[in-house]
């Protein structure tokens, strides 16, 4: 058994899991914790990462850090995903994270998030051996992937996320009638021709993850 941490700053979430984890598939969680920082606000208006939501993220990071000292871990993992990878900024900030928190972020592709998207909720099924169809909804993306016998068969990674997706379309509170139905056109726009893109998702197991 190995006492195992990861770090992951999305679009919308940042999360620590820490585990004694004794295969890919098989591990405990010892603690887990979740905070909202909103990375990618601003970021379809500016193309770059807002001043404020990094500071939030930063205050996160360093509150990880403390909790990370408590805990005899072996190894860490910090990765980020949509906001950082489409910012261009998003290098600067990972020079930052590490200046100020000492945390090394590898910056993951869409293909790379799909695939650790698929490990950790398999490692969480009875079924893992069956046909799924797993989609993860992120804020600044959501992947589809689809397997059989714990094998990936094919994987997409789209533009759908709900940050993305509520500062381009979401202008009022409550949102309006027209509002909405722009948002319902561009899911649909861009969900289209997954069908064809996934292999077998017809007879999958549907699971959702967000």
């Amino acid at each position: 058994m190995s006492i195992l941490a990861g770090i992951d700053i999305g679009t919308n979430t940042v999360r620590l899991l820490i585990a004694e984890v004794k295969d890919k598939y098989n591990f405990k969680e010892i603690r887990s914790e979740r905070r909202i920082t909103r990375l990618g606000e601003g970021l379809i208006e500016n193309r770059r990462l807002m001043p404020s939501a990094e500071e939030r993220t930063i205050f996160v990071l360093k509150e990880f850090w403390e909790i990370l000292k408590g805990y005899p871990v072996e190894a860490l993992t910090a990765v980020a995903t949509s906001a950082v990878r489409e910012a261009e900024n998003g290098r600067e900030f990972v020079e930052r994270i590490k200046v100020e928190t000492d945390f090394d972020v590898e910056v993951i592709s869409g293909d790379e998030e799909a695939k650790r998207t698929f490990l950790g909720v398999v490692a969480g099924l009875n079924n893992k051996n069956s046909s799924l169809l797993i989609m993860d909804i992120g804020g600044g993306s959501t992947e589809f992937i689809v397997s059989n016998n714990a094998v990936v068969l094919s994987s997409i990674s789209t533009g759908l996320g709900v940050v993305k997706l509520t500062e381009k379309f979401a202008k009022s509170d409550p949102v309006t009638d027209r509002e909405l139905k722009g948002l319902r056109n561009a899911i649909e726009k861009e969900i289209k021709g997954l069908k064809d893109s996934l292999n077998s998702a017809s007879e999958a197991t549907f699971v959702g993850t967000a």
